[in-house]
């Protein structure tokens, strides 16, 4: 039985509207504990709008979990005060 542990990081820079630049990071756990079975923790940051009415927290958190072709995916984004964002998708790969 093979067990496979990795840890990735990214640096992104987006040019958005109005030529501003966002600039974000985020780091990924990668846990495979047997062929075919995946594990993948996520945290990211980025530089976010203060929208009147939409306050975005600039920390996401998710994961994965994939079990041959079949992958469930699911973020969580808070707001500055009340509620909150999820994200659920199913892959067929």
């Amino acid at each position: 039985m093979k067990r496979a542990l990795a840890v990735s990081v990214c640096l992104v820079v987006i040019a958005g509207d109005a030529r501003v630049i966002v600039p974000g990071a985020g780091v990924e756990l990668i846990y495979q504990p047997v062929e075919g079975w995946t594990v993948i923790g996520r945290a990211g940051a980025r530089r976010v709008r203060d929208l009147p009415g939409r306050a975005e927290s600039p920390v996401t958190l998710g994961g994965s979990f994939g079990l041959d072709r079949l992958w469930l995916d699911y973020t969580f984004q808070p707001y500055r005060g009340p509620g909150s964002a999820h994200r659920i998708a199913i892959r067929i790969q």
